[in-house]
């Protein structure tokens, strides 16, 4: 699995990367070559929120165990009260700027697997950007961010029904 595997590091923090390549003749799962990195950003930071509504609509225990295993997303708030925008594979910060995408992708870990950090980030850092007398953002932000955070906000008020449901 491309989370647990070293890939262009001497080690794994254990989060998901943004870009992987299959190598078509051995079956193995290398980094991509060109710039496309194995960086926990913005592209990987969908994976939490993905796999947490699985796990909220099927209730899988893969789902659920996937989830626990990104206990170093814990660590990073504990240290400093922030998530950066950008980890390397092996953990290692890359970014000190903070973006609304990354809370709202890495709700789905915390609200599963550490709740009670969920609910202070859901606080502190996704429904504080909403201002509900104007239906809107209290600052505009970035198109990538908006939907993020959109489905962020979503995801963890419960708002995200399973349409395929008998």
């Amino acid at each position: 699995m491309s989370t647990k595997s070293s890939l262009d590091q001497t080690s794994s923090g254990n989060l998901p990367p943004d870009w992987i390549t299959l190598n078509r003749l051995t079956g193995d799962i290398v980094p991509n070559e060109g710039t496309l990195t194995t960086n926990f950003s913005y592209d990987a930071l969908r994976v939490p929120w993905n796999i947490a509504l699985d796990y909220e609509w099927f209730k899988d225990p893969r789902a659920k165990s996937y989830l626990d295993n990104l206990k170093i997303l814990s660590a990073y708030w504990n240290t400093d009260k922030k998530l950066y925008s950008v980890y390397k594979h092996d953990g290692t910060t890359s970014s000190f700027t903070e973006t609304p995408a990354m809370y709202a992708g890495s709700i789905g870990y915390f609200m599963w697997s550490d709740p009670k950090v969920g609910a202070e980030i859901y606080k502190d850092k996704l429904s504080s950007l909403f201002n509900p007398d104007i239906n809107s953002w209290k600052q505009p932000l970035s198109y990538y961010d908006d939907n993020r955070v959109w489905f962020g906000i979503a995801l963890y008020s419960h708002h995200l029904p399973n349409l395929s449901e008998n």
